[in-house]
């Protein structure tokens, strides 16, 4: 109990507070619940809007990851083929003249082709990586195309055709396994004996002494235009045959 000094005598006995004290006040004004309420709303809206933000980047984060291991597996795919290419040499390669029209089977080939207007490379080649997809032959010589199609919503996408010899001739196909998704560009490169820079090959033509390349140089770029993750290496391949 409160006690006061009573004006009326000397002694002590109870008072009432003061009606304007904090111990007179039995509850909160209206404004201070106001005041309360639009801070509370104040600070949900700022949680609401970091975590819309949060949430809103975790798909491209997870496609962004997506992407780069995909990439990252397509690479070495890539690299396991060309250090294991077939490679024909003589005297089981003869030198194409008028007499025989068949080409080699086993040729090696790059060029260049546009997409929506974007240059991507095409790589043809054999080897001995063959990778089986449900077939009763698991093992041999396999001719590879990596080769770049657009997708529905205008993206390109990296496809690699293997099939075993004796074989069809090669045709784009939506059923080829897509290798490698968000694909910015797609560049391969090729070295003579001489260390001479190509830009395109043919191992069937007298532009290049119906030789095939010492190394080949691939280039992979996947994402977005300013978060790109790019993936390079130059192969040396086991076999090169000389230029005749």
């Amino acid at each position: 109990m409160n006690h006061c000094v009573n004006k009326r005598g000397s002694g002590q006995g109870p008072c009432r507070p003061n009606p304007g004290s904090p111990l007179g006040r039995k509850g909160f004004t209206l404004i201070e619940i106001l005041v309360a309420i639009f801070l509370f709303s104040l600070i949900m809206a700022t949680l609401y809007t970091s975590f819309n933000t949060v949430f809103s980047s975790v798909a491209p984060l997870e496609k962004s990851s997506e992407s780069y291991a995909m990439a990252k597996n397509a690479f070495s795919i890539m690299t396991a083929d060309l250090m294991a290419a077939y490679i024909s040499l003589p005297p089981y390669w003869k030198k194409p003249d008028f007499d025989e029209a068949e080409p080699d089977r086993h040729l090696l080939k790059g060029e260049m082709m546009t997409l929506a207007t974007e240059p991507f490379h095409r790589l043809r080649f054999s080897t001995m990586n063959h990778i089986s997809f449900n077939e009763v032959r698991g093992k041999g010589v396999s001719e590879i195309v990596y080769y770049v199609t657009q997708n529905p919503e205008g993206g390109f996408v990296l496809r690699r055709f293997d099939q075993l010899y004796p074989h069809k001739e090669f045709e784009e196909s939506g059923l080829d396994p897509v290798i490698c998704e968000s694909l910015r560009s797609f560049e391969v490169r090729y070295f003579d004996e001489e260390g001479e820079e190509q830009e395109v090959w043919d191992s069937e033509s007298d532009t290049y002494g119906y030789a095939t390349p010492a190394s080949v140089f691939i280039r992979i770029a996947v994402g977005g235009n300013e978060r790109d993750a790019i993936f390079e290496t130059r192969v040396t391949l086991p076999l090169c045959r000389k230029k005749s």
